[in-house]
């Protein structure tokens, strides 16, 4: 987590997309992060950091409830104004205080976008708004069943989002119809603008959804490692890819350690054992001669 959590709290806070990526992270990794540099991200630090974040937001949002892209500017920036309500609504859930205004203004919002007949207002988009809303208690079921007719036009991280919003309507053969279509494919282009997909991104998405839903699915452990694969020089590269990375690997983490881990194993040398461990004993091989050996 080093790398990703250090990228975003060294990156300028910028855009709606920027500034709502290098803060959503620390709602979930706050006590990792306090292990990764505690003089960096004491508690109180991040708390100030995200409070902060929190407010440049707020200085983006416009009279119709939406997020312009930088501060001053009046067009909303439909993908981003999802992104920043999706924070707002984890943010509060997390303890931050969130103005109930800005929060209502800006679900009101996502509402409209579900009606739009604007050609912009993609179908990804709009399973996007349904999962944001379905999160605040706003399940819009003639919307997510809408999506649902047309699953095979949304991508990957779509259809998953449109799972958990299914999970939440408590649709449990619609939900596993869709976690059993496997993972995103390995040929994923990143965008440079709308919503700025990528590889890691709907990778992470994916992952983050298995995580409140199927964590001990058998695609669950593929979808780490594509992740882990994906960084480079200790980071994702993009605020969005940290972003999204240290979201899905944190509740990842968080389920790995909540668990009963029971192991047993044997080191061998041919045909005899030196060492057996399990997980209350670690193997111990001092002293034992294994150069050049078939071990």
């Amino acid at each position: 987590f080093a790398g990703g959590l250090k990228y975003l709290v060294q990156y300028p806070y910028g855009c709606i997309e920027q500034t709502t990526s290098c803060i959503y992270p620390l709602l979930y990794l706050k006590d990792v992060a306090a292990v990764v540099d505690p003089k960096k991200f004491s508690p109180q630090m991040i708390d100030n950091y995200v409070d902060n974040g929190i407010q440049r937001m707020l200085s983006m949002q416009t009279h119709s409830g939406a997020f312009s892209f930088w501060p001053g500017y009046r067009e909303p920036y439909s993908w981003g104004s999802v992104y920043a309500t999706d924070f707002l609504v984890e943010a509060e859930k997390a303890g931050y205080a969130i103005p109930k205004s800005a929060k209502d203004n800006a679900l009101n919002y996502l509402e409209r976008l579900l009606s739009s007949s604007d050609e912009n207002v993609s179908l990804d988009l709009k399973a996007y708004s349904c999962f944001v809303l379905s999160k605040a208690g706003r399940i819009k079921s003639s919307w997510i069943r809408r999506l649902q007719e047309v699953k095979k036009d949304l991508t990957a991280c779509s259809r998953f989002q449109l799972a958990a919003s299914l999970a939440a309507m408590g649709d449990k053969k619609a939900v596993s119809d869709i976690l059993g279509q496997g993972y995103p494919d390995t040929n994923v282009k990143r965008e440079t603008g709308d919503s700025l997909n990528s590889y890691t991104r709907e990778n992470a998405i994916v992952l983050s959804t298995y995580m409140d839903l199927d964590p001990n699915n058998a695609i669950v452990p593929t979808l780490v490692n594509r992740l882990e694969n994906s960084m480079k020089d200790g980071n994702w590269g993009t605020t969005q890819d940290n972003a999204m990375a240290l979201l899905a690997l944190g509740k990842y983490a968080r389920f790995v350690e909540g668990q009963d881990i029971n192991y047993s194993g044997t080191i061998s040398i041919g045909k005899d054992t030196i060492a057996e461990f399990s997980q209350d004993k670690e193997a111990n091989i001092k002293g034992v001669d294994i150069g050049g050996k078939s071990v």
